[in-house]
């Protein structure tokens, strides 16, 4: 298609330049034709074409041009028409063919791979067996992450990716955590959390140089960074001391050195393992429950902000600030309250705090009223009355 387009083109650059000639100087037709033939184009179907188009009927001096073509096209048994119209059956099927091609990119946009991927999938059939029925309600990245770590497990193993999920099946089903954490049920434990290491044993994975040595990382990352920063420190600041006291440095200063070596070191340390921390380590996304189509009724979630009543403005501003979020969440199965406080006091009671506490009741019956739904409130108002603080 290309190389038919690229012929054309170059048909349409002849085809201008006989015609200027032979509108603007006649003579010289002949020179222009003889410079045609001895570029010799490719006498290609979709050269012919786009040239008889252009000159065809278009007076008897633009007439030599397509003889010549068509001596040159009887040469292997070809005329202008016949190469006209296998042109035109070309473009033709060219169109049947995009046309294909727009229909199916547009299926392709349409499909949603992920549904098509998962229900392909021997491994999620076989992770929708979770006991504690949560992973088929869980959003597409999550058990995403799921799966790639079952494919990550059997590629060390012995087992395949659909034998180490039935093994995770397994472990949930059958096995308890040691605190006794009801989590320890849902597939997910043995796959992203503590439980992964009983899975990697049963499954007998064989860990790389760097899985096995990055292990004690995981477990004890606290350590590794305050100890990582404290020997740099040490190396940083003791190298500084031990030049100061080689060169005979003593007394208070040489204990002044070594207090600013020793606060200089440790910031140059702290930044030094930050930013190698940023490059070794990766942070995990928590798993997270699929609420697109909304929260079912079974997980009923109520948003509670806590504040302090100070003014009638303020008491306002929260009431419309609770609205502001209710409208960017709207859900019957989502509810908003305000848990205040009033603000400390040498009494229990105070002059102003009646008056707040009845404004804030009555922004949360307003709100209540303007977004009744029939299937109770949204709004809330918890209130903590001021107590006495003997200490």
């Amino acid at each position: 298609m290309a190389a038919g387009r690229t012929d054309g083109n170059y048909a349409d650059y002849w085809a201008n330049q006989i015609t200027e000639i032979a509108q603007t100087d006649p003579k010289s037709l002949i020179m222009t034709i003889a410079d045609m033939t001895r570029a010799s184009p490719n006498l290609s179907s979709s050269f012919v074409a786009e040239f008889a188009r252009r000159l065809q009927g278009q007076g008897s001096a633009l007439a030599l041009p397509l003889t010549w073509i068509e001596q040159r096209l009887s040469e292997s048994g070809l005329t202008i028409k016949k190469l006209v119209q296998s042109e035109n059956q070309q473009q033709a099927a060219d169109q049947v063919s995009i046309s294909n091609s727009i229909g199916s990119l547009r299926l392709l946009a349409s499909t949603d791979w992920p549904d098509f991927v998962e229900s392909m999938s021997s491994v999620e059939m076989a992770l929708r067996g979770d006991p504690a029925r949560a992973y088929g309600e869980m959003d597409f990245a999550t058990r995403d992450r799921y799966r790639h770590v079952v494919e990550r497990i059997a590629r060390r193993s012995h087992l395949t990716e659909q034998a180490v999920a039935g093994k995770a099946i397994e472990l949930a089903g059958e096995m308890t955590a040691p605190d006794g954490d009801d989590r320890d049920g849902h597939v997910g434990f043995y796959l992203v959390d503590r439980g992964l290491p009983l899975l990697e044993r049963a499954a007998g994975f064989r860990r790389s140089v760097r899985e096995f040595f990055g292990k004690p990382i995981t477990r004890f990352p606290l350590a590794l960074y305050a100890g990582s920063i404290g020997l740099i420190t040490a190396l940083a600041g003791g190298g500084l001391l031990w030049n100061a006291y080689a060169h005979g440095l003593r007394g208070w200063m040489f204990a002044l050195l070594g207090m600013v070596s020793i606060l200089s070191a440790s910031h140059f340390a702290t930044a030094i393992v930050n930013w190698l921390a940023t490059l070794l380590a990766s942070a995990d996304s928590l798993p997270r429950m699929d609420y697109s189509k909304g929260i079912p009724a079974e997980s009923r979630t109520l948003t509670v902000i806590p504040t302090m009543l100070t003014s009638l403005r303020d008491v306002e501003d929260l009431a419309a600030a609770l609205e502001v979020r209710f409208l960017a969440n709207r859900d019957d199965n989502l509810h908003f309250a305000l848990l205040t406080d009033f603000r400390d006091a040498a009494l229990e009671a105070t002059p102003e705090d009646e008056p707040l506490l009845l404004a804030a009741k009555a922004g949360i019956e307003e709100l209540n009223g303007k977004y009744a739904n029939g299937k109770g409130e949204t709004f809330f108002l918890f209130h903590r009355p001021r107590r006495w603080n003997p200490q």
